[in-house]
Order: C-alpha cells, then sequence, then structure tokens
C-alpha cells in the first residue's frame, strides 16, 4: 500500500561493506564480532590490553592501538570496567573520531566520559551512539540518550 501511495520511503542507514570497525576488549565477547562485521565486509581492527598481532589475526582482526581503533568507523567496546579501565573512553579519545562514526557500548557505562559523548553527539562531531546500560536508572544519561536521534 505505501508504495502504490507513493510513499515509498528508502530504508535509512549505513552500509558497512569497506568500513571499518574496532573491537576495543578482545576477550570472548569482542572476538565473537569479528566474524559478524567479516561476514558485512568490514575490516577490523581489535585492541585489549594484552593484545598481540598474531591473536588478532588468528581471530581474522588486525591489532591496533587505543588511539588507532577510535579512528574507525564503527566503534564497539566489550571491556570490564576496572581501575585501569574506568574511564578510558575520554573526551580526548571521543574528540580523535570521525563525525561519520558511531560509538556503541554493550559493556558498562563507566568505561565512557558520557558528557563528552553527549556533547559530541549534540554537535554532530560524531554520527551516532548505542549504549546498553548508564550508570543508573536514575542517570540523566538515560533521559538524554532517549531524547538524542542520534542514539539508540
Amino acid at each position: 500500500p505505501a508504495m502504490r501511495a507513493g510513499a515509498w520511503e528508502r530504508v535509512q542507514g549505513v552500509e558497512l561493506l569497506g568500513k571499518t570497525l574496532s573491537v576495543i576488549g578482545f576477550g570472548h565477547i569482542g572476538s565473537k564480532v569479528v566474524p559478524m562485521a567479516r561476514g558485512f565486509g568490514m575490516e577490523v581492527l581489535a585492541w585489549s590490553k594484552r593484545m598481540t598481532a598474531e591473536r588478532a589475526a588468528k581471530e581474522g582482526a588486525r591489532a591496533a592501538s587505543l588511539d588507532a581503533c577510535m579512528g574507525c568507523d564503527f566503534v564497539t567496546i566489550q571491556l570490564h570496567v576496572t581501575p585501569e579501565t574506568r574511564g578510558i573512553i575520554s573526551k580526548e579519545r571521543i574528540a580523535g573520531m570521525k563525525p561519520t562514526a558511531f560509538l556503541i557500548n554493550t559493556s558498562r557505562a563507566g568505561l565512557v566520559d558520557m558528557d563528552a559523548l553527549l556533547e559530541a553527539l549534540r554537535d554532530k562531531r560524531i554520527a551516532g551512539a548505542g549504549a546498553s546500560t548508564c550508570s543508573s536508572r536514575r542517570s540523566p544519561c538515560r533521559r538524554i540518550l532517549r531524547s538524542e536521534r542520534s542514539t539508540t
């Protein structure tokens, strides 16, 4: 019916073929992301504290520095929050992202500087973000993330 009425809406989204994905936190879950991304024709960079080039290559990725990973088209985070990783995705690292990039945090909110992320979204310095958690149920980030069109 929509097509007959001339109301056909183009699918909105981003082509994944040829894009780069970085996996920050290359443990059990992070390494499982690689075959899915490669199936879409993406190049995959990976970072973890104990990453080796051999391990990354074995999983189908390329080992890279954390800052190099932040320059990818899609940045996905699969880290545990520890004293070493708390705030690891800092304002400076978010500033290193492309304006067309997406930050996807399937880990804990404590890893990301949420104020810097929200500022980058509002100023359109990154294309979008996805988060599975905020720091608490009452956190203002929940309300703000829900109100931003560029978040999921």
